[in-house]
């Protein structure tokens, strides 16, 4: 069956962050579907609490990057035959204040006249609180923080 799906996904593995921390984010873009997509839009949307990020972009599975490395948000045009893969490495310094919220934001659509079948999968967000805290835990990469989540940690520290 005819079944077009591009999924996006953006973690940076951790729930919070220290004031001037170096940050890494990894957007990952995929054709989960059964159909070669050309010309897929990806885009992010990092905020104003961090430096300007740059970035490079690997492909893998026959995908192309519109560029291979590039500063500030991203607004591509790439191609993603079936089973392919983009992963955006973006490297930025953590410049807001203490208790705000680094809230960012991935997407990936089609190209015009084609329509996906799960568009659930088409935009994720990651939000962080900036905090002061000692150390981290472990090694493991934390789920990406949702609203509710980063409000929570915010509450546990106020109370």
């Amino acid at each position: 069956a005819y079944a077009p799906d591009l999924t996006s996904f953006i973690t940076n593995c951790v729930a919070g962050v220290l004031p001037d921390e170096v940050m890494l984010y990894e957007v990952n873009v995929m054709n989960t579907g059964n159909i070669d997509i050309i010309g897929a839009q990806v885009s992010t949307v990092l905020g104003g609490l961090m430096t300007t990020p740059s970035w490079i972009c690997q492909a893998t599975g026959g995908a192309t990057c519109d560029n291979t490395a590039g500063n500030g948000d991203l607004s591509e045009l790439v191609d993603l035959p079936v089973g392919s893969e983009l992963v955006y490495m973006f490297d930025t310094t953590v410049t807001g204040s203490l208790l705000e919220f680094i809230d960012v934001e991935t997407s990936v659509s089609m190209p015009s006249g084609t329509t996906d079948v799960n568009i659930a999968n088409n935009t994720t967000f990651d939000s962080d609180l900036i905090y002061q805290f000692i150390f981290k835990d472990g090694f493991d990469c934390a789920a990406p923080g949702t609203i509710e989540s980063t409000n929570l940690l915010l509450d546990s520290l106020l109370n």
